[in-house]
């Protein structure tokens, strides 16, 4: 209480007053104090939901790149596998080339031979 030289019912109101305002005071800081901590709270959570976030961009980036890398390597064994079939077939298509004309040659010596041994009997 304020000690001013009051008539004592004027002072004892003025304690009242004073202490209504003491709690009034109080009331208002222990509001500002709870929303100080509620912002401080939000705040907070809101860099949590943050990292949260990153760390779930993170991992996604590292399944996709975890993918690319098997998608690549899918690709790689299926281009050697089309690679060897196209050298089998170039092979194949060359060895019945190759048969056809030694198969020829021989037809055009047993014909040679054929003739020869004509013209000599």
């Amino acid at each position: 209480c304020t000690k001013v030289s009051f008539p004592k019912s004027e002072m004892k109101m003025r304690c009242r007053l004073d202490s209504e305002e003491i709690i009034v005071r109080k009331k208002q800081k222990e509001r500002v104090q709870k929303a100080l901590n509620g912002w401080e709270q939000y705040q907070q959570m809101q860099r949590d939901a943050k990292l949260v976030y990153l760390k779930e961009k993170v991992q996604l980036q590292r399944e996709m790149i975890s993918k690319n890398d098997l998608l690549m390597e899918q690709r790689r064994k299926e281009m050697e596998i089309q690679r060897r079939q196209k050298f089998e077939e170039k092979r194949n298509e060359h060895r019945r080339l190759f048969q056809s004309i030694r198969q020829k040659e021989l037809k055009c010596r047993l014909a040679t031979a054929c003739i020869l041994r004509f013209l000599v009997n």
